[in-house]
């Protein structure tokens, strides 16, 4: 999961969602964090900064070394 704004309509999406902060580490087992998603600001393809976070949820995250698994 990215941890930079993915602006809307892009990987698929209309509304991309992207980790604020940092991922846990092993030690921290499944920790919640926040994750935001970005949406077009208007018509035309236009995005903006105020865009990239139009709303947000929070999510379980547990890092398994070499990978992280997300409870979305």
């Amino acid at each position: 999961m990215s941890r930079s704004c993915v602006i809307g309509r892009r990987c698929g999406a209309n509304g991309p969602g992207w980790l604020v902060g940092r991922h846990p580490s092993v030690l921290e087992g499944c920790a919640r964090r926040r994750v935001c998603f970005a949406s077009s600001s208007g018509s035309g393809g236009w995005y903006s900064r105020s865009s990239c976070c139009r709303w947000s949820t929070y999510i379980s995250v547990r890092n398994c070394g070499t990978f992280f698994v997300y409870k979305l």
